[in-house]
């Protein structure tokens, strides 16, 4: 099974962010030394496209960096666990000032996640991002499926990320409604979808 262990910096902004791209990736001319490792690229996601989360005027930034487990498990418990993480935050914070000029006056908010912090708050081995890294060799599994189902277990059915390619929350909630639509189907019921008020 492929996995995507990283490293979330995520920034509270007193911007919004408003007409600009939801996800954007800087390829970087030099590469950047994070983490002992050489990266040649920074993605960065805004979330003003939705105005519930956050307060008027404001935003949440979000960067991802590809990171070692490892790396992080070596120095958990240490203090350089808390002082390599502010260093990541403090290079992420240049290269944003550079990118949108003056947003460092305007970050409210700092919160950093190592692998080790997913592993804690979300199981998923090595403190991967999602259950399914996309890769050539599990792409088709998204089309063709996985089974659901254990052979002797009548009215077991498995949803989440680990019967899905692929990962996040979306990816989670498709899985349990296909699962209805399935269970429905057996039944010979009719599958109704509503959307909350």
């Amino acid at each position: 099974m492929a996995i995507h262990s990283q490293m979330q910096l995520s920034f509270g902004v007193r911007r919004t962010f408003a007409g600009e791209a939801h996800w954007v990736t800087h390829l970087l001319d030099t590469p950047i030394t994070i983490m002992d490792e050489p990266h040649h690229e920074i993605g960065i996601q805004h979330y003003a496209f939705d105005s519930s989360l956050a307060p008027a005027g404001k935003t949440a930034l979000v960067v991802f960096i590809r990171s070692d487990y490892a790396y992080w498990q070596r120095i958990y418990g240490r203090r350089l666990y808390d002082s390599e993480q502010r260093q990541v935050s403090g290079i992420v914070l240049e290269l944003l000032d550079a990118w949108h000029p003056g947003i460092r006056d305007d970050i409210e908010f700092v919160d950093e996640a190592t692998p080790l912090s997913y592993e804690r708050y979300t199981g998923n081995w090595q403190g991967a991002s999602c259950g399914w890294l996309l890769t050539k060799d599990t792409l088709p599994l998204m089309i063709k499926g996985i089974p659901k189902r254990l052979p002797g277990l009548e009215k077991f059915y498995m949803v989440g990320q680990w019967t899905e390619p692929g990962g996040s929350v979306p990816i989670v909630a498709m899985s349990g409604r296909n699962m209805i639509q399935e269970i429905c189907h057996e039944d010979y019921r009719p599958f109704v979808a509503t959307t909350p008020l």
